[in-house]
Parts: C-alpha cells; sequence; structure tokens
C-alpha cells in the first residue's frame, strides 16, 4: 500500500520566516528536530502558534501520567484512524510503560485481558469521541480516580488529538518515521 501523497506540503526550510523557525525550534532537541505535523501546520503561521502551544501545554501538564496520558493519545489516534498519530506515539507508549498486549487492546484489539485502570481511559476516550460527552457513570468513576484539574486534562486531550487527527488524516501528513 502505498502512502497517499500530502495534500498540503510542509512549509520548507527556505520558506520559513523567522517566526516560524522559532516556533519550530520548540521541538528541537526532542526525538526529532523537524515534524511533518508542526511544518505543515506552521503553513497557517496564524494557528500554528496556538496549536504548537497548546499541544505543549497538555504534553507537560503533568496532571496525569505519562503512562496514562499516552494510553488516551494512542486510543484517540487509534479510533480516529490516524497513522501519523500511532506512529509518533507507540515509541513513546512503550518508553512509559505500555506493554505490546495494551497496545494491541488499545488500537482495536479485544479490551478483555485489560486492567481495570487501563480500561476506564479506554473507555472514557471511547465515550468522548463516540458521545462527545461522559455519561454521568464514566464521569463519577473518573472523579473517583482523578482530581478536578486530570479530569480536565484527560477530556482536552481526547479533544486535542481528535483535531489532530483531523487535521493530519484529511491533509494526508506523512508519518515522520519511527521516534
Amino acid at each position: 500500500m502505498t502512502e497517499p501523497v500530502p495534500r498540503i506540503a510542509p512549509l520548507a526550510p527556505e520558506e520559513r520566516t523567522a517566526d516560524d523557525r522559532r516556533e519550530l525550534a520548540k521541538f528541537a532537541g526532542t526525538r526529532r528536530s523537524e515534524y511533518n505535523i508542526f511544518t505543515t501546520l506552521a503553513k497557517h503561521r496564524a494557528a500554528f502558534p496556538a496549536v504548537l502551544d497548546l499541544t505543549q501545554r497538555l504534553i507537560a501538564a503533568g496532571g496525569l501520567t505519562v503512562r496514562d496520558r499516552e494510553i488516551v493519545i494512542l486510543r484517540a489516534g487509534s479510533v480516529c484512524g490516524s497513522a501519523y498519530e500511532w506512529s509518533q506515539h507507540v515509541g513513546l507508549g512503550r518508553d512509559a510503560g505500555i506493554d505490546e498486549p495494551l497496545l494491541k487492546a488499545i488500537a482495536g484489539g479485544p479490551l478483555d485481558e485489560v486492567d481495570p485502570p487501563d480500561r476506564q481511559l479506554i473507555d472514557a476516550v471511547d465515550e468522548l469521541l463516540a458521545a462527545k460527552t461522559l455519561s454521568e457513570p464514566s464521569w463519577l468513576a473518573l472523579r473517583k480516580r482523578f482530581d478536578e484539574t486530570q479530569t480536565i486534562e484527560l477530556i482536552l486531550l481526547v479533544g486535542h488529538y481528535h483535531l489532530l487527527a483531523l487535521f493530519l488524516n484529511s491533509l494526508h501528513v506523512v508519518p515522520d518515521g519511527p521516534n
């Protein structure tokens, strides 16, 4: 299967302004200094800094554990069919302690063997994406486990990565390869 051609090409180095380079440099020193998601987002100079800032704030928020955060991001990416998000976060998930059976479950495999705390996260992502809200039982269960900030962070992560999946899928942004 061949990868789709990007509908909008990433911003080429010779097209970048000083502001573009400054925004892109915020992720320099991470696993990759150039991500297709960001160089494509940079084509919308007004939205790019805001989207990048929200991404950074959610990743650095620290309310959820890194492992929980990656479960949420991977499930949102999987449900939304975002090969890009999956490819970018599967290594981060492994680094955070997500094992192969759980990765398979997150990717759409059987959930029967998933530990209840992880299943709760997966179910919350599924419910948010399908119903666009949390039912009262789901809300109460999450609030027993998470404080207000963590609960808000979880919901924002699902919404943000849903937005990113729409962007990535619609523009055929090419995955960057293994991190």
